[in-house]
């Protein structure tokens, strides 16, 4: 019978255990780096992903505007920039500069590319100071009762590419034998070639959808002198048109920019809510003033002044010495007159304001300007006068724009802005 085959005992020394017993703290040693590593990737991808992104660059009554939604309208903006400043140079160089019949033209164009050049390095802050404006605007509306349709959105959208429901009644527009650039540019269209930093025109629109390349249209040539020449109206864009170069666009703007389809649309919203409120408060202006009709001669010592209204209180005519001694080339030939003042005009000195308003009708006074000595007097008193409609009009489309700045002043508007919080670049550029 065959002897059973023995297996040798290992017995366990203490520098095997000691050995075992390290290669399980080394193994556990690992296990901790790796798992601390993978915590440290995990909280800097929620911290890149989630956190900043969601962080705010600026509170509006505690409503928050997110750094996602701030870098992305800042990308936005810069491509519109350098959109409209490609579209602009594209035309200039169409354009001869020593041509008369676009001379204005050439003039307007080059002006414009400069303020789009200079717009460039403020552009960053604009943007958030036009976004917190339109967290004003959004809360306002919403306090008032103003609503924006969506029916009305995609109106503001389908015009804003030019596409009309119903195409507007086309009128010829003409070029005055004189003109100033800036009418001149009005007349052919273009001056709304370089609108609102943070929103793009419907003409760049059209031209940028398919490569982002601007194509310009060469410019009719104007023949300034006697006859005016009539402007053609723009072709009207037809449905299937519109869904083609809107399609374009957003695709467009999405790669360039990472623009969102519900972010461009929130700016055709705005767009409208904007009109909305703008009349609003336009309706809330008053129509009526309290105003001094005032008349003045300027002089540049005291002394002559004092003189002159000595002449004056020996019976001599007012206009008369106006003409004979103002040094204001702008009224000395119409009696010095500086017509019906409120108490917030602009077009003359403060100081002649605040003394006309404590006068009474008929009396004079001596007043000392930034330009020199006014001798005013006070020609007429009104409380409550109806105001100048042009005056009217600019305060109505000037009211918005005043609450907005008193507004965003408040302390309840908060910002977190730092250049570090500015995009490099749009998403194709980096």
């Amino acid at each position: 019978m065959a002897k059973a085959r023995s297996i040798p005992i290992r017995r366990e020394t203490p520098a095997s255990r000691r050995k075992a017993e390290f290669d399980r703290w080394v193994r556990l040693g690992l296990a901790a780096v790796i798992a601390l590593v993978l915590i440290v990737l995990a909280a800097g991808v929620y911290k890149v992903a989630i956190v900043t992104p969601n962080e705010p660059v600026a509170t509006v009554n505690g409503v928050k505007i997110s750094l996602r939604d701030y870098q992305a309208m800042v990308r936005y903006n810069r491509l519109n920039l350098r959109s409209q400043l490609a579209s602009l140079q594209q035309q200039q160089a169409l354009l001869d500069p020593t041509d008369p019949n676009t001379q204005f033209l050439s003039q307007y164009i080059a002006q414009q590319i400069q303020s789009l050049q200079a717009a460039a390095s403020s552009l960053p802050l604009q943007t958030l100071e036009n976004m917190i404006n339109d967290e004003l605007m959004r809360q306002e509306a919403k306090r008032r009762g103003i609503v924006v349709t969506q029916d009305e959105v995609d109106q503001q959208v389908e015009q804003w590419f030019g596409y009309y429901r119903t195409p507007p009644t086309a009128t010829p527009t003409t070029v005055p034998e004189t003109a100033t650039a800036e009418a001149y540019a009005q007349a052919t269209g273009w001056a709304e070639a370089t609108s609102y930093i943070g929103t793009a025109t419907a003409e760049s629109a059209a031209t940028e959808v398919a490569l982002g390349t601007p194509t310009g249209t060469p410019l009719p040539t104007a023949t300034v002198g006697p006859s005016p020449t009539p402007w053609p109206t723009s072709t009207p864009v037809s449905k299937e048109g519109y869904e083609a170069m809107r399609q374009q666009y957003l695709a467009y703007i999405a790669k360039q920019a990472g623009f969102s389809e519900s972010l461009f649309m929130d700016q055709m919203r705005m767009r409208v809510l904007r009109t909305k409120l703008q009349a609003a408060f336009a309706a809330e202006v008053p129509t009526t003033a309290n105003q001094v009709q005032v008349r003045q001669i300027l002089l540049a010592k005291k002394e002559d002044a004092e003189a002159a209204l000595a002449r004056l209180q020996k019976g001599e005519d007012f206009a008369a010495l106006a003409k004979e001694l103002s040094q204001d080339v702008g009224t000395k030939d119409n009696g010095g007159d500086l017509g019906w003042l409120t108490q917030d005009s602009v077009t003359v000195d403060k100081a002649i304001l605040d003394k006309a308003f404590q006068m009474q009708k008929g009396e004079y006074a001596i007043v000392n300007t930034s330009a020199g000595f006014a001798l005013i007097q006070v020609v007429d008193r009104q409380d409550n006068r109806p105001l100048d409609p042009q005056l009217l009009q600019q305060r109505q489309s000037q009211a918005l724009d005043d609450w907005l700045s008193t507004a965003s002043a408040s302390p309840n508007v908060k910002r977190f802005w730092s250049s570090t919080k500015v995009p490099l670049d749009t998403p194709t550029a980096q």
